[in-house]
């Protein structure tokens, strides 16, 4: 008995030695933790960052910074006021690690983008840990003048060209000049600070901004629907609600909302647009692909859409076939169907709430029917 505990024994750790893991336990992967959603409108804190403005040809006034964030795509809007000149300049970032390419400054009549040239940026994005870094290659054309001397006439040289000739011309030429820069983005706990820091040739640059608190809330961000707090009249869905996701790009007074809705595996989509000033706006129904008009105005801190809509259908009539206008003999007590299109018109007012902690949004649709209330909570 001993000696097959011993053999048992041996048998075991000659299997440990040559099959990777056995015999110790298996470290399990840890979940990926989820990302920090960036969009919103940002505006900097001068007195808190550090731009290097002895470097830049014009005093900054100030910087707004508007985010887009659906993963793996970010757009960043950026708006720079030299006292009283603004340059916008738009950015696309992917965080699933493709590269990207992004021009600075392509606006030709731009008097800075003269002075500075085009830049073109080649970078790429991934996350570390809570922060979104980006290593770019930036390659800037510069126009600038290179001085030859003038022993022949290539160069515009004028007057008699002797081997004994010393002057110089100068050629006009462009400069290309290439550098490094990481950038690395960090949201603060609370979601209220948004820092940039940029590593490159000279000294670092630190952008610290602000979330734009304006007289109306801040809808931007995304938003997963909690389908217990919810109220959707599902009994009347030909199919079950899944999930709903919620994607908002807020910037006043222009709101854009993608829904994305599961019914048991078949998404669909609805875009759409609101303008908050009450110009009025005209949307697409997701299903028939009917022009919808509504307006958009704040009320207090709801915002609140009225729209309305003709649905037009084929319908039937029953009339009476006294005449022969319907087909039907003179003179008869019998009834004919007869086919019509049916209009009706339909009245809708949406109801936008966010909570005070700025984690749950409260959608309420009215219509003719039950109120149908969507409770959404923010992504995290």
């Amino acid at each position: 008995m001993r000696k097959a505990i011993t053999f048992l024994a041996c048998i075991g750790w000659l299997l440990s030695t040559m099959t990777p893991g056995f015999g110790r336990q298996t470290k399990t992967s840890q979940p990926s933790q989820p990302h920090p959603d960036l969009s919103g409108k940002w505006i900097l804190d001068l007195g808190k960052s550090r731009l290097g403005r002895d470097r830049t040809q014009a005093k900054i006034t100030s910087v707004t910074l508007v985010i887009s964030h659906q993963e793996p795509v970010l757009t960043f809007t950026e708006t720079t006021d030299y006292q009283g000149h603004e340059v916008t300049e738009q950015t696309t970032c992917y965080t699933d690690g493709r590269d990207g390419t992004n021009r600075r400054y392509a606006d030709k009549q731009d008097r800075i983008a003269r002075s500075i040239g085009t830049i073109a940026v080649k970078s790429n994005t991934q996350w570390k840990g809570k922060a979104l870094v980006t290593t770019s290659t930036t390659e800037r054309t510069i126009p600038s003048y290179e001085v030859r001397a003038g022993r022949d006439s290539s160069y515009g040289a004028t007057g008699p060209v002797t081997p004994d000739s010393h002057f110089s011309v100068n050629v006009p030429v462009l400069r290309i000049e290439r550098y490094g820069t990481t950038i690395k983005r960090e949201l603060s706990s609370d979601g209220q600070t948004f820092t940039i820091t940029i590593r490159g040739q000279g000294p670092k640059i630190v952008k610290v901004f602000e979330r734009a608190a304006g007289p109306h809330p801040d809808l931007s961000g995304k938003w997963i629907l909690d389908l217990g707090k919810s109220k959707l009249n599902r009994e009347r869905a030909p199919l079950k609600i899944r999930s709903v996701s919620l994607l908002i790009s807020h910037d006043e007074p222009v709101l854009k909302l993608t829904e994305t809705t599961d019914y048991e595996g078949l998404q669909i989509t609805e875009e759409t647009t609101c303008y908050t000033d009450g110009r009025g706006e005209t949307n697409l129904t997701p299903i028939r692909s009917m022009a919808m008009k509504s307006k958009t105005r704040w009320n207090g801190t709801q915002l609140r859409t009225k729209s309305s809509i003709n649905s037009t259908r084929p319908s039937s009539e029953v009339r009476n076939g006294r005449d022969n206008s319907f087909g039907a003999p003179v003179n008869t007590a019998y009834y004919v169907s007869v086919p019509v299109l049916s209009t009706q018109h339909f009245s809708t007012t949406v109801k936008r709430e966010l909570s005070a902690d700025g984690q749950t949004l409260t959608v309420t649709i009215c219509t003719q029917g039950p109120d149908v209330v969507k409770a959404f909570r923010r992504a995290q």
